[in-house]
């Protein structure tokens, strides 16, 4: 991948300050890296779901139906109402989801990396540190 030469490992561990009023929630799940999706894991945190985009479960555990007609995910071909944007729209024949890793995934391939702790006399930031929050992200090749 374009950006990760020299790369030996997948996972990065982040350590991130958060600003007043900010929370772990307001942490994306997934952001784009170098032109490529990575999960953004943080210890605490409900797990997303990639096939229904749910918070609360992993895509392992989803019983969200796959409809037969469309392909996509959240009903079922009795149920699928094909308009014409719906027609329109590029056929998703594989759930592209199944490429990435989910949460329980990127765990057992990190295999229990512990993040490094920060050093507490480090004051280089000028943000009045509210929560600190380690974050793990996972790009899958």
């Amino acid at each position: 991948e374009r950006g990760f030469e020299g790369v030996e490992t997948n996972t990065r561990v982040v350590r991130m300050t958060l600003r007043d009023g900010v929370t772990v929630d307001d942490i994306p799940h997934e952001i784009r890296l170098e032109g490529c999706k990575v999960l953004v894991l943080v210890p605490g945190r409900a797990p997303l779901c990639l096939r229904c985009r749910r918070k609360g479960h992993i895509r392992r555990d989803c019983h969200v139906p796959r409809c037969t007609e469309c392909h996509r995910f959240g009903h079922e071909s009795a149920d699928c109402v094909r308009t014409y944007a719906t027609m329109a729209q590029e056929r998703v024949d594989d759930d592209t989801s199944d490429l990435q890793m989910d949460e329980a995934e990127a765990e057992d391939a990190a295999g229990g990396i512990t993040p490094p702790t920060a050093d507490p006399k480090d004051t280089s930031s000028d943000v009045r540190p509210a929560t600190q929050v380690e974050a793990t992200t996972r790009v899958r090749r």
